[in-house]
């Protein structure tokens, strides 16, 4: 018995006419995509941070007129409005309770298109 002298090798690395992408090169790409996927959410993230900070801010400037106003007024009644600033509607709560001598005043800040309330003031003033 011989062995036969016509054995085709097949070669395990082919020669240019490759397709499709190599490991290296897909993990290349997820690390690019990744950074600037993380870059993208940080830049998310702080603009709308600085957009609540700003609204925040001006809901606690509203607030803080009615209650100026509340605290200054002789008479004080409930008030439920709705406030255009910025072009964003807030709705104004200002709820007056009585006992005695003692009045206690609170403001609600609520933002109208998420009806969500962003700021609460509460107060007391005394009656003479």
């Amino acid at each position: 018995m011989g062995f036969s002298k016509n054995i085709r090798l097949i070669p395990i690395v082919s020669c240019g006419n490759e397709k499709g992408f190599s490991l290296i090169e897909i993990l290349i790409a997820s690390a690019i995509f990744m950074i600037g996927f993380t870059l993208l959410m940080f830049l998310l993230n702080n603009a709308t941070t600085n957009f609540s900070y700003k609204e925040k801010s001006t809901a606690l400037n509203l607030a803080r007129e009615y209650m100026d106003a509340a605290l200054l007024s002789n008479e004080l009644e409930s008030i439920d409005a709705t406030v255009m600033v910025s072009n964003i509607k807030y709705r104004v709560i200002q709820d007056i309770d009585r006992e005695d001598s003692l009045i206690n005043i609170n403001i609600f800040i609520i933002r109208e298109s998420t009806n969500r309330e962003l700021i609460t003031l509460y107060a007391e003033k005394t009656i003479r």
